[in-house]
């Protein structure tokens, strides 16, 4: 296996738009504000070695940082975090299920097995002068095999 990153982002563009709860899904973090609905983008925050590396091959950790947000100013107002719970708790089960991204990946290090884990935290982002409230998740990939070792 190697590091075919577009094939993961692929996996993970395409495990959000499955649910149906998303207006978009993109891989790239939105400059202008995104539509009134539910909406992710998706980036790269790290890439680093794995602790499960071998002698002749390095495996990695490809974090990924996805950011599910709605507008902040949605009726009715009691309803925007825990619609926004369920849609993460809704897509980190879909990588439950597909953790191995099609094959393109060891694992999602959903439990933190050389990672801190998948996670989410809460918080709010201005977006061209618009107010919305997000959850990122941090989503470490483990890849066996992306560099090789020279002697």
């Amino acid at each position: 296996m190697s590091l075919n990153s577009q094939a993961i982002y692929d996996a993970i563009q395409s495990d959000a738009l499955k649910l149906g709860l998303f207006e978009s899904v993109r891989s790239h973090e939105a400059i202008n504000p995104p539509g009134n609905g539910l909406t992710v983008d998706i980036w790269t925050v790290s890439l680093g070695p794995s602790r499960s590396s071998g002698l002749a091959q390095a495996s990695v950790i490809l974090t990924l940082m996805v950011r599910v947000r709605c507008p902040l100013d949605q009726e009715p107002r009691d309803a925007i975090d825990p619609n926004l719970t369920d849609a993460v708790n809704t897509l980190i089960g879909q990588w439950s299920g597909d953790f191995s991204l099609g094959s393109n990946a060891r694992a999602i290090d959903i439990l933190g097995q050389e990672s801190r884990g998948v996670a989410a935290a809460w918080g709010h982002v201005n977006a061209g002068g618009k107010l919305f409230r997000v959850a990122d998740i941090t989503v470490p990939i483990i890849v066996n095999d992306a560099w090789t070792e020279s002697p």
